[in-house]
């Protein structure tokens, strides 16, 4: 409930004193909850009580940036952070596995669609894993999401690979020397990416 959040949210910001941002994630697509921007003007009550100056972000797959709803509640957000792994479909299905009915293609024109009318601060997450022969990050990938993110035109681009040892055991973290290279090629097309960690 929207009191439940207004009361862990207090707790949290009191113990924890000063903090640089506040942002939805966990363990499920935060989008997918019918009262988002409910829940966001709710947190931004707390946030500008408790934490002024913090900013107020989300963490999303992007699934579901084609839906109004969802747009009208994280244009009330300073930052949004997007995740596109891939521009291949087949790869998208196997390393994302998604539910039926959701394509890359439809994700990429949907990250364009909401960077024309979000201001606050637009991030991309690219994790580059493989998954048994399916890899994300050969330079055609790199090239490819040049391309597209060049089209987005986020802020910043954020490449990592999985940090805990992945759940699966056909999943595995990229090569540093992989994710440094997709990282070059992202760079020379003019976008701002950042390495996690480096």
């Amino acid at each position: 409930t929207i009191e439940m959040l207004e009361e862990g949210l207090r707790r949290a910001l009191g113990e924890v004193g000063d903090v640089e941002a506040v942002d939805f994630s966990g363990s499920g697509e935060p989008t997918l909850h019918s009262r988002l921007g409910e829940f966001i003007r709710a947190a931004r009550r707390v946030v500008g009580e408790y934490a002024p100056g913090a900013s107020l972000g989300i963490f999303t797959n992007s699934s579901t940036l084609g839906l109004r709803r969802v747009v009208e509640a994280l244009k009330e957000l300073d930052q949004v952070e997007a995740k596109l792994d891939t521009l291949d479909e087949r790869k998208f299905q196997v390393i994302n596995r998604p539910v039926e009915g959701i394509r890359v293609g439809d994700i990429l024109e949907a990250l364009k669609s909401f960077r024309r009318e979000y201001g606050g601060t637009l991030a991309v997450q690219v994790m580059l894993v493989s998954y048994g022969d399916c890899l994300n990050y050969t330079l055609e990938d790199a090239e490819r999401m040049a391309e597209a993110l060049t089209a987005v035109d986020p802020d910043e681009v954020h490449l990592y690979t999985a940090y805990r040892a992945p759940r699966l055991p056909s999943v595995a973290r990229a090569p540093p020397e992989e994710i440094v290279e997709f990282a070059r090629v992202l760079r020379s097309s003019g976008l701002r990416v950042e390495v996690y960690p480096e």
